[in-house]
C-alpha cells in the first residue's frame, strides 16, 4: 500500500516507479482505511504510493510527496 524509507530516500512499491533504494510496502487489511507512519525524519521528503487490490488486479497508483516539518 505505502513505501516508507530510510532518511534521504525515497521509494515506492510501485514497480511502474523507477526510484533507486530499498522499498518498504505496508499491507493492509480490507476494513483498514489509514496507516500512521513512525520513526519519520525532520525535513525529510518521502514518496508515498498507494493503491488498491480486488480480485480483479491492482488499481491505478496515487502518488504523492510528503515532507516532514524541520522542527
Amino acid at each position: 500500500m505505502a513505501a516508507m524509507t530510510p532518511p534521504g530516500q525515497i521509494s515506492s512499491s510501485d514497480p511502474g516507479v523507477n526510484i533507486p533504494g530499498p522499498r518498504r510496502t505496508v499491507s493492509k487489511l480490507r476494513n483498514e482505511t489509514y496507516h500512521m507512519f513512525s520513526n519519520l525524519q525532520p525535513g525529510t521528503t518521502y514518496l508515498i504510493s498507494v493503491r488498491a487490490r480486488t480480485a480483479k488486479g491492482f488499481g491505478q497508483t496515487a502518488l504523492t510527496e510528503i515532507t516532514t516539518n524541520i522542527s
